[in-house]
C-alpha cells in the first residue's frame, strides 16, 4: 500500500482585524512537501541501491549496508517541494500536488473518472491541523475546490502512532511520559523538542539527521514507525494470504499500528447518509460560554439550537477535562471539545464552514471613558484569547453515546449564585427560586423532593473554578438524554 507523507509550512498573515491583531485563521502556507512511498516495498530495498555515494573502507561499507534503511544516514530518499509564491498561487499548488500525486500513483487521463472515489492515505507529523483545518478553510476563502481526498482526508498522524507504539512496550512508556503526558496538557507535541528528542531516540534515530533534513527525517519517522509497530509485518501476511479477510478484531490487526487514521471521510458519508444534526468541535478555549458559541455561529446567519462538553472531574480545578480529550495535533494547549447540535440537516451542514474560522474572545475591558483613550499611554486592560475552531461531522447516535460524560457549556464566566440549579434536560441555567426551568418548563425534580430536608442537607458551596457549570455536580448524570435529538 502506498502512503502519502504531506507536510506544509505556515506563516502568519499581513491582513488584521482592525485591531492590529492578525487573525490565526488568515495564516498562510508558504510551502508544501510532498512525497509518494510504498514503505513496504523501500524497506525490502537493497540498500546499497539507496546508498549511492558511500565512502570508506569495506568494513564501514558493509556495516552502513547492514542498517535498516531508515537509520542510515546515507541513504538518500528524494522528495517533492512545492513553494507559495506571486507565481505559485495556493490552487496552483494543490493541483500541482493533485496531480504529482496522481501520476506516481499510476493513474492517467484516461482513467481521470476513478478520481473521484479515490482514496489517498496521508501521513503527517507537523501538518495534520493544516491538512484538517486550515487547508479547508483557505480554499473555501480563495473560492477553489480540492480534490475529495484532501477536502476529507484520510490522516494517520505520527505523534498519535508513536503514542500507541510506546504504550504497547512497557520500556518506553515511562520514556513517553516523561517526555510527552506533562507538557502542556498533552498539547503541542510536535513541536515540543524534549519530545521530538526522545521519538528520535527510540527510533533510533538522530536530532542531527532532523535539523540537517527535517522532511527527509520526517519520512524515516514514518519508515521506522511502520517497521516497528508491526504494521510491515501485517501488511506482508496480508500479500501472503489474499483470500483471508482481515477485520479489526483480529489481534494481529489491534496490536498493529497504521490501522486507526482519522477519517474524515468516513465521518462525512455517516454525517449525510445519517441525515445528522450534531457537528464536533475541537480546540475551543476552556473559558468559552454559550453565547459567545452562539454569536460565533451567528455571525454566518448559522442558528444552532445547543452546545455541549465534556464535564470536568469531580474536584477538578481545571474549567475543563483534560482526561477524556486526547488529540495530539491540536495546536493550542489549555482547550476544549464539544458537540453542537442543529434544528436541520441542512443548517448543519452550513455549519462546516465554520471549520478553521477564529473565535476572538477578549477578556477585562477598556479604560475608563472618561479619557482619551488614543492619546492616553495606558494600556488597554484585557486580554484578546484567538482560537482557529475545527468543525467536523458527527451524529446523533455519538452524541447519544456519550451523552453522560456531556454538560451543556456555562451560559456566563460570572461566579455561579449557591443554590443556582442547571435543568437536567435542556441545560439552562436557573436561579434558586425557580421550581420549572425557565427555556423547556421542566420541573426541578430535585429540589421538589428535598424541599422538606433542605436545611438538614445542606452542603458546603461549591467552589466555581473548579465546577463552572453551576451548583449541581454531584446530579446523576447517567440517565441524562440530550434535548433537541429526535427519538
Amino acid at each position: 500500500m502506498k502512503y502519502l507523507v504531506l507536510e506544509t509550512i505556515t506563516s502568519i498573515a499581513n491582513n488584521n482585524n482592525g485591531d492590529n491583531q492578525p487573525l490565526r485563521q488568515n495564516m498562510n502556507i508558504s510551502k508544501i512537501f510532498w512525497k509518494i512511498i510504498d514503505p513496504t516495498e523501500i524497506l525490502e530495498t537493497n540498500p546499497k541501491k539507496l546508498l549511492p555515494h558511500m565512502l570508506g573502507s569495506d568494513k564501514e561499507l558493509s556495516n552502513l549496508c547492514n542498517k535498516p534503511i531508515f537509520s542510515n544516514p546515507m541513504a538518500l530518499i528524494p522528495y517533492n517541494r512545492i513553494e507559495i509564491n506571486s507565481n505559485m498561487s495556493l490552487s496552483q499548488a494543490v493541483k500541482t500536488l493533485e496531480n504529482g500525486a496522481l501520476k506516481e500513483l499510476g493513474y492517467s487521463k484516461e482513467n481521470i473518472e476513478e478520481k473521484k472515489n479515490l482514496e489517498i492515505n496521508i501521513v503527517s507529523l507537523h501538518s495534520t491541523w493544516d491538512i484538517r483545518v486550515l487547508l479547508s478553510y483557505k480554499a473555501q476563502q480563495l473560492n477553489f475546490k480540492m480534490p475529495a481526498w484532501l477536502q476529507n482526508p484520510v490522516i494517520f498522524d505520527l505523534c498519535k502512532e508513536y503514542e500507541r507504539w510506546c504504550m504497547k512496550d512497557a520500556t518506553k512508556i515511562s520514556f513517553f511520559n516523561a517526555a510527552a503526558l506533562n507538557i502542556n496538557k498533552r498539547r503541542k507535541l510536535h513541536s515540543n523538542k524534549i519530545y521530538l528528542f526522545t521519538m528520535l531516540q527510540l527510533l533510533g534515530l538522530t536530532m542531527d539527521m532532523y535539523e540537517m533534513d527535517e522532511f527527509g527525517c520526517i519520512i524515516r519517522i514514518f519508515l521506522a514507525l511502520f517497521w516497528q509497530n508491526g504494521a510491515y509485518a501485517l501488511e506482508k501476511k496480508m500479500a501472503e494470504n489474499p483470500d483471508t479477510i482481515f477485520t479489526e478484531e483480529m489481534e494481529e490487526v489491534k496490536n498493529c499500528g497504521f490501522t486507526k487514521p482519522y477519517d474524515l471521510g468516513l465521518d462525512f458519508s455517516n454525517f449525510t447518509n445519517d441525515a445528522s444534526t450534531v457537528l464536533y468541535m475541537n480546540n475551543l478555549p476552556s473559558i468559552v460560554t454559550q453565547s459567545e458559541l452562539t454569536r460565533w455561529f451567528n455571525s454566518q446567519d448559522i442558528m444552532p439550537l445547543g452546545f455541549w462538553t465534556i464535564k470536568p472531574a469531580i474536584n477538578s480545578p481545571l474549567n475543563y477535562s483534560t482526561d477524556k480529550i486526547s488529540f495530539t495535533y491540536v495546536p493550542d494547549s489549555d482547550t476544549i471539545s464539544g458537540f453542537a447540535v442543529f434544528p436541520s440537516h441542512e443548517e448543519a451542514m452550513k455549519g462546516l464552514q465554520m471549520n478553521g474560522r477564529s473565535l476572538v474572545l477578549k477578556l477585562g475591558s477598556l479604560p475608563s471613558t472618561n479619557q482619551n483613550y488614543y492619546q492616553s499611554q495606558q494600556k488597554p486592560r484585557f486580554k484578546l484569547i484567538d482560537r482557529v475552531i475545527e468543525v467536523q461531522p458527527s451524529s446523533n447516535t455519538v452524541l447519544d453515546q456519550v451523552s453522560s460524560y456531556l454538560v451543556p457549556f456555562p451560559q456566563a464566566r460570572s461566579k455561579p449564585r449557591p443554590g443556582d440549579w442547571n435543568c437536567k434536560y435542556c441545560g439552562f441555567s436557573n436561579f434558586q427560586k425557580r421550581s420549572t426551568c425557565f427555556r423547556c418548563q421542566m420541573s426541578n425534580i430535585k429540589q421538589n423532593s428535598n424541599e422538606n430536608n433542605t436545611k438538614a442537607q445542606q452542603k458546603p458551596a461549591l467552589n466555581p473554578i473548579a465546577y463552572p457549570y453551576g451548583n449541581n455536580a454531584d446530579a446523576d448524570t447517567s440517565t441524562t438524554k440530550i434535548p433537541f435529538l429526535s427519538d
